[in-house]
């Protein structure tokens, strides 16, 4: 069978905890290199996962001819330039989260990738989570009749550990770009449609400058709203639902990572009430058995198209960030 080898871009946790056992364990793909700064500290990586080749700059890696995709878990501020560079170098990329950290930032990314006939794609692995593919279905079929609200909250509380990046001004850190743009993008999927108005509020974490815990609403044509929690400063919370005119979905613990553990959902109408069970699976390696699909069938086209998911989702983010600042209702022109 064939397979797409690939090339890690920093040692960071997320790639350890969940994207190189994905990899390892995915049918389509192997793992050829890891790349740090540190040419020791990417040794060691490579020996405790066996992976054949280390290099001690990002360059180097994105120089070897043998890699044809590049996983990318830099910090937010480093996403455009390395994701150019990897691009400009013929490796198709999988971006974390968010692309960017602004709208121009990620039509530059896209222009890039289109010039080059390359795959880029932001990495939303709970999009490929059957679960989330349940509750699209039941959504999309009219089960809860016309969708009137979505709730979505994802929280954590960070005692902000010395150099943590989610807390820091220069390297994009701040809530909604760390866990508030999961639950604008569900609000999105569910929704099948495009905000046409957000309104924002935010606290920042002392000290800091980022954004600490914000709520946000988001409007959307024909009555749909969605409210949205995020925060990296209480307790934890990842619950989502979905209201409408005839019933509502209850998803208790819907943002995990832990995705491999069987799921269950909760259906209430007025006349019947039950849990519907999924199965579990690894949503990372669901991510990259797809993307190296998509890269074997030289379909040129991600999972999540870039334009119509990272783009769009960045641009609600702006909005909602853009509310925050000025205390108003900001329009979205789609």
């Amino acid at each position: 069978m064939a397979k797409v080898k690939w090339g890690i871009i920093s040692c960071a946790g997320i790639a350890k905890k969940a994207v190189v056992p994905a990899i390892i364990a995915a049918g389509n793909s192997d793992l050829h290199a890891i790349a740090s700064r540190s040419l020791a500290k990417a040794n060691d990586f490579a020996k405790e996962y066996s992976i054949p080749k280390s290099y001690g700059s990002y360059n180097d890696l994105l120089n070897d001819p043998d890699i044809d995709a590049v996983y990318l878990p830099l910090p937010n501020a480093l996403h455009k330039e390395w994701t150019l560079k990897a691009l400009q170098a013929g490796k198709h990329v999988l971006c974390e989260k968010p692309l960017a950290t602004n709208e121009k930032d990620v039509l530059e990314m896209i222009k890039v990738a289109e010039n080059y006939n390359k795959i880029l794609m932001e990495a939303f692995m709970y999009r490929f989570h059957p679960l989330t593919k349940a509750v699209k279905k039941y959504v999309s079929q009219g089960s809860l009749g016309k969708i009137k609200r979505i709730s979505a909250s994802f929280s954590f509380n960070s005692s902000r550990p010395a150099g943590d990046i989610r807390f820091s001004k220069e390297l994009g850190g701040g809530a909604l770009n760390d866990i508030g743009c999961y639950a604008v993008n569900l609000s999105r999927y569910l929704a099948g449609a495009e905000p046409v108005a957000v309104y924002n509020s935010w606290q920042e974490r002392s000290g800091t400058g980022v954004d600490n815990t914000g709520i946000g609403v988001l409007e959307f044509p024909d009555g749909l709203m969605a409210n949205i929690f995020y925060s990296m400063g209480t307790y934890a919370s990842r619950g989502v639902e979905v209201n409408g005119t005839k019933g509502q979905i209850i998803i208790p613990d819907f943002f995990s990572w832990q995705g491999e553990e069987d799921r269950s959902f909760y259906l209430v109408k007025e006349d019947a009430s039950k849990e519907i069970k999924v199965a579990g699976a690894e949503q990372y390696q669901l991510q990259i058995e797809e993307f190296s699909k998509a890269v074997l069938n030289e379909r040129m086209e991600a999972p999540l198209a870039v334009k119509d998911d990272a783009l769009a989702n960045r641009i609600v983010m702006d909005a909602l960030a853009k509310s925050a600042e000025t205390g108003k209702r900001v329009y979205i022109s789609n």
